[in-house]
């Protein structure tokens, strides 16, 4: 029987991540999976250098991003998913690269996408993301919902 002990759903909060999530949560209840939900806070929006990420200004700001994130992430779907083990994660940095590195540390066992007009993603972060999976563990794989 396949088994699914990590389920990685990565919410980017577009209007496709609810659905893609209760999929998720679908597969984590059968499959008695702890669901892990992951926002990467895409770093290159707010690309500084270490001159402009010391002023106290722009620190508060990203504070001010990450705790806002944080808290759209707890309030995620949060009745519906009640009875399951989940993780809301919070992270920082290349979104497709985090998603690899994340579900590599974590050995996430799936990693279920949002699809976007029968693209998963962005081609360029969707290639970038399956392929750094698929050579870092030989595994079920990804999944388009």
């Amino acid at each position: 029987m396949l088994s699914l002990s990590k389920v990685l759903a990565p919410i980017d909060f577009s209007e496709r991540s609810p659905g893609a999530a209760r999929y998720d949560g679908r597969l984590a209840s059968q499959f008695y999976s702890e669901l892990t939900l992951l926002h990467v806070l895409d770093s290159s929006v707010y690309d500084l250098s270490g001159q402009e990420f010391t002023n106290p200004a722009i620190r508060r700001l990203c504070d001010g991003w990450r705790c806002r994130t944080k808290g759209l992430m707890a309030d995620f779907l949060a009745e519906e998913f009640l009875n399951l083990d989940v993780r809301r994660i919070v992270l920082s940095g290349d979104p497709a690269d985090m998603i690899v590195q994340f579900a590599h540390i974590e050995h996430s066992s799936l990693i279920v996408l949002p699809t976007y007009s029968g693209k998963v993603l962005d081609s360029t972060a969707s290639f970038a993301c399956a392929e750094a999976w698929s050579s870092a563990k030989p595994c079920s794989g990804t999944q388009a919902a």
